[in-house]
């Protein structure tokens, strides 16, 4: 927290002698042509990024990997019925909602009906990771926007746009290996920015376009309602819209996404929400350090305007009620409900704060400032080459630009082409060794799960040990050791600490099977 500190003073330093009329007319000159730049220099520097990781065997299976074999089950589908029931559902041979496992991805997301349809053209991750990008950096636009008209001002709006690239949860959002929240984003900007000019079914239809994407944003979307009936008076319309909201994911997450006797909404809240874990003093600890991490770059101003936040209330909740550190991190897609909110809000208390604190401090100048504060909280804590993780190993982990440059790649890439291409062959891979190559069948899990009926094992030793989604270097190496001894497989390639073990015997693909799976290693945050 050094450097957000250190920006705070350098901020105010800076925007206090900045000849604002000046600079307000060059920006405003300009506005069109700055966000559009910055729109393209985002969109391909992300893309790069994310293909980069891709192509050289950084991405992991969990998420990237399962949303892989999701849209292409999607795809293989020859009727509209059969490709809706696969964005609901764990695979065509299982279906993971409502028990423990540790893979698949139990969503109900009809908007992946369209990944499905993109994948008969080009059957690749990429299309997934390019699109996250796109629809991320086009949120640049609605941002601007927004800030334009609420704060009346071209300069303003390329200030905002400015901070909207520079905030850390957009990077994050934009630099995932694929997550679905973060359609949220440009969405949910252009539905504040659609009720700002009285246009409510078009801000309601953007609203609900995130609700189809992953059924935990039918939240975000029933208290967008409520933010409709403060905002235009339209109280009847707001209440109906909440109970929509409400009613749907009722029926999706208790309902749709079930099994005989369970539920997905059940059992994740007995696994994330029961008991006392969420105040752990390090979990409480994590949960400020995101909390900063959201407001902060806006100086926490948006904490001004509550009721702009209101269609955040349900991300935010749910971050400071788990028990799962993952829920508060900025690193993670949480926070992508969030951001069109803390922005909004941030329109609202600025104008405010500019008519109280009157020729000292008008809005461009806070603004400013604010992007200065920005630049120093994206050094800290972001992703991309302006952050001090992408260039220093521990700090940036899984975000060192290592991370996107090739790393043992040919042994990688021929033992991947070992794998027969049959979709009916069990894959189990650890989790940052993923590609289409692997993903593109019916039974494909992270390592070590479903050992008892795999037909092939890639594995990397010479990278982090994944046990699931968890490093554990004895555990990994034990469970490495008894697959050279096994006699239901032998080691048909080793290079350079990969390897490949293939079954020796029957064939016998299905659904791991827990009672015999490693459990998750202990002492350790899920």
């Amino acid at each position: 927290m050094a450097l957000p500190l250190l920006g705070a003073a350098v901020a105010w330093l800076i925007a206090d002698r900045l000849d604002i009329v000046g600079w307000e007319r060059w920006l405003g000159s300009r506005a069109h042509a700055i966000i559009a730049g910055a729109l393209v220099a985002v969109a391909v520097l992300f893309t790069a990024l994310l293909a980069a990781r891709y192509l050289t065997w950084h991405s992991f299976i969990l998420d990237l990997g399962s949303y892989d074999q999701k849209a292409w089950l999607i795809a293989t589908r020859s009727d509209i019925g059969g490709a809706l029931a696969q964005t609901y559902r764990g695979g065509v041979r299982l279906t993971p909602c409502g028990s423990m496992r540790y893979w698949g991805i139990c969503h109900f997301q009809p908007l992946y009906v369209l990944y499905g349809l993109a994948y008969r053209l080009w059957p690749s991750p990429l299309v997934l990771l390019v699109s996250q990008v796109l629809v991320v950096a086009s949120g640049l636009i609605p941002c601007y926007l927004l800030g334009r008209d609420r704060l009346e001002s071209a300069a303003a709006g390329v200030l905002a746009g400015a901070l909207y690239v520079l905030h850390p949860a957009v990077q994050f959002n934009g630099l995932l290996d694929f997550r679905p929240d973060h359609v949220a984003i440009p969405f949910l900007f252009w539905a504040y920015w659609l009720i700002e000019r009285d246009r409510v079914v078009a801000a309601i239809a953007a609203a609900g376009i995130p609700a189809l994407a992953k059924q935990s944003l039918m939240l975000t979307f029933a208290f967008f309602g409520l933010y409709v009936a403060w905002r235009r008076r339209r109280v009847a319309v707001g209440l109906a819209l909440c109970a929509v909201g409400l009613a749907a994911f009722v029926v999706a997450s208790f309902y749709v996404l079930a099994a005989p006797g369970r539920s997905e909404a059940a059992f994740m809240v007995d696994r994330y929400f029961a008991g006392g874990a969420f105040l752990d003093p390090w979990l409480l600890a994590r949960k400020v350090v995101y909390a900063i991490a959201l407001f902060g770059p806006l100086g926490f101003l948006s904490l001004g305007s509550p009721m702009a936040l209101v269609p955040a209330l349900p991300s935010l909740v749910v971050s400071l009620a788990a028990n799962d550190a993952n829920f508060a991190s900025i690193t993670s897609q949480y926070s992508a409900s969030v951001v069109a909110p803390v922005f909004a809000a941030l329109f609202v208390t600025l104008p405010r704060m500019a008519r109280r604190l009157g020729a000292r401090a008008p809005t461009l100048r806070i603004l400013a400032a604010l992007v200065i504060l920005s630049v120093f909280f994206s050094v800290a804590q972001g992703p991309t080459p302006l952050a001090l993780g992408f260039w220093i190993p521990s700090w940036g982990r899984q975000w060192h630009y290592s991370q996107y440059l090739p790393d043992r790649q040919a042994a990688l890439d021929e033992a991947a082409r070992s794998i027969p291409t049959d979709p009916d062959i069990m894959v189990v891979s650890q989790n940052d060794v993923n590609s289409a190559r692997l993903a593109h069948r019916h039974f494909y899990f992270p390592f070590p799960n479903g050992l008892e009926r795999a037909d092939f094992v890639l594995l990397d030793s010479k990278r982090w040990p994944w046990i699931y989604w968890v490093p554990d270097a004895e555990r990994y190496a034990e469970l490495v050791r008894q697959l050279r001894e096994s006699a239901d497989y032998r080691l048909v390639f080793e290079r350079e600490g990969v390897l490949l073990f293939a079954r020796v015997g029957a064939h016998n693909p299905g659904p791991p099977d827990l009672r015999v799976a490693p459990p998750l290693p202990s002492g350790t945050p899920r």
